[in-house]
């Protein structure tokens, strides 16, 4: 802008100045009512650290210079893409104008003479669709860098959740009018890490307990019998050992039983021709699962883990030949999908199962037997620090069921209704847990691969292992089984033997497996402190091992002390 067209504009604004002045009579009311009306003042906007001043097509700043003083001249090099007006408000400020895309120069000087040159750039609204992709993508973090002096063409970086993200950024930019010209946005945020190991423990136990109590009862006489059978402790048969075809009392010779699987006490009085079944028991049932799958996947993509197997169920009809048959897999699955965060952060979504046959609840049919399965699974989304563990399921289930079978009257009475009843009480407790623990992995190297895999330490036994020791799986090497007159097993001759000190034989151990040395000396020897002297040497193949004396440790071994809590 011209230095004469500043100055009319300052004239301008003190002459309407002075005009405002006079409108100070009207009433307090209107003056009110004009503020209500006056239209919010733009931003004032702030050069980068290149001296560059973004400005959006149609949208207008206020902007000062940095000695915050009046703008004596303002000189504007680019009046088609962006204009330079004056605030009459405040002399100390420019309102710039977005006219077209692309750049201008302008340069300030203030009223001592100071000058300052700002490049300005006028360009799409990029704060526009910075807040259309933060609404529409949340999980995403994308920075938008404009190129070339009209603005359209930008370069996106940064990190989206999923592929789809990607492609919706990329979507949004072109719809206001912008060209991507690269497109960086990696999916997980691509991280220095790539990889997630996840380690997952499902822990479940099942307790059952059960009671159960009967009495059947039959006595023949001479004349009649009588009987109370309840619970199916007994089936009536006659002297000839077939089923009676009467009832109790009618038959004329004597009555016989035959006890079933469910009745555990017998007795009778063979000159009274008494019989008495009783049942009178109480069962207690355990069973522990413990599922610990570790998966590693590569940031933004699924991993799948089956340890198991299919089973065949019968499904719908194949055909005229029958029904036909579907696989359901049954064992330990893991499936999970991890996002690795710019920040570090994980997400993600794991679907565990555990899946067994139940023959319990099998369905019988025409057909066959279509067997039914227990599960035990989930799916659910979690953000995780590397590192961290998460439970993320747990139940605890507690069913009680109970029934009597008496007969009426008889069954009521006190402490003798025993004779006349049958009870069952079961009881079922359930208790589970699932924990997670994500880990940010990079592939191993070649010296980091373990030196023994599982099954490597171990051989097939030849024949006298076989035949004479029933050995199905021996150590590597050679085996001496008769040292010093004594029969040593085989375990005891495996390589890593002597690495897992005191495997029993005391309140420290000091059975066989411990390394010479290797035992720590019992709590309150050495006031309150246990001292273990590791092994001399640890395994080297299969030859000889050598330990030296526990009590002279060579040079350069040290001993491991570690302190116990006082009582």
């Amino acid at each position: 802008m011209h230095p004469k067209k500043v100055a009319r504009v300052w004239a301008v604004a003190g002459l309407l100045a002075v005009g405002l002045t006079g409108l100070s009579s009207f009433p307090a009311a209107a003056q009110d009512k004009d503020k209500d009306k006056k239209a919010p003042a733009p931003p004032v906007a702030t050069a980068d650290r290149t001296g560059a001043v973004s400005v959006a097509i149609g949208g207008q700043v206020r902007f000062q210079m940095k000695t915050k003083k009046r703008i004596a001249e303002a000189f504007n090099e680019n009046d088609r893409v962006v204009r330079v007006l004056a605030d009459a408000t405040d002399p100390t400020t420019l309102i710039l104008i977005g006219v077209s895309a692309g750049t201008s120069r302008l340069e300030l000087t203030d009223a001592d003479g100071a000058k300052e040159n700002y490049l300005i750039i006028v360009q799409r609204d990029l704060e526009m669709l910075k807040n259309l992709i933060k609404k529409t993508v949340p999980t995403a973090a994308v920075e938008i860098t404009p190129i070339g002096d009209a603005g359209t063409s930008i370069i996106l970086s940064g990190y989206a959740a999923r592929e789809d993200d990607r492609d919706t950024i990329r979507q949004l930019s072109e719809a206001l009018g912008m060209r991507v010209v690269v497109n960086t946005v990696t999916v997980g945020g691509g991280g220095n890490v790539p990889h997630v190991q996840l380690d997952v423990t499902l822990a479940k136990v099942d307790r059952t307990r059960a009671r159960s109590r009967g009495a059947n009862f039959i006595i023949n006489g001479s004349t009649f019998s009588i009987g109370s059978l309840l619970g199916g402790l007994t089936s009536i048969q006659g002297g000839a050992g077939q089923t009676a075809a009467a009832g109790i009392g009618v038959v004329p010779t004597a009555v016989t039983t035959q006890p079933s699987s469910a009745a555990n006490i017998i007795a009778g009085f063979a000159p009274s021709q008494i019989q008495l079944i009783l049942t009178a028991l109480k069962s207690e049932g355990l069973a522990k699962l413990v599922a610990a799958p570790t998966l590693v996947a590569r940031s933004g993509e699924e991993a799948d883990l089956l340890v198991g197997g299919q089973v065949p169920v019968i499904s719908a009809a194949a055909g005229i030949n029958g029904p036909g048959v579907t696989y359901r897999p049954v064992g330990t699955e893991l499936r999970f999908l991890p996002i690795v965060y710019g920040n570090g952060k994980i997400h993600l979504t794991v679907s565990p199962k555990v899946a067994a046959v139940n023959n319990t609840q099998a369905l019988v049919t025409t057909f066959g037997t279509s067997p039914a399965f227990e599960e035990q699974r989930m799916t659910t989304s979690v953000v995780v620090e590397p590192g961290q563990t998460v439970a993320i399921g747990g139940l605890i289930q507690t069913s009680q069921n109970a029934s009597v079978t008496k007969i009426p009257c008889l069954g009521d009475i006190p402490y003798l209704g025993v004779l006349f009843s049958f009870a069952t009480q079961t009881e079922q407790e359930i208790e589970m847990v699932i924990l997670i623990t994500p880990r940010l992995i990079d592939p191993a190297d070649c010296s980091q691969m373990p030196k023994v895999l599982p099954g490597a330490e171990t051989r097939k036994p030849d024949d006298c292992e076989f035949y004479l020791e029933t050995i199905l799986e021996a150590p590597r090497g050679q085996r001496q089984v008769w040292a010093g007159g004594e029969y040593t097993p085989a375990w005891k001759n495996g390589p890593s033997a002597n690495i897992y000190p005191c495997p029993g034989g005391g309140a420290y151990g000091g059975g066989a497996g411990c390394p010479s040395g290797g035992c720590p000396t019992p709590a309150g020897a050495n006031g309150g402190r246990v001292i273990v002297t590791p092994p001399t040497s640890l395994p080297r193949g299969d030859g000889p091992q050598v330990s030296a004396d526990p009590l002279l440790p060579p040079d350069g071994l040290d001993r491991k002390v570690a302190e116990l809590p006082k009582k």
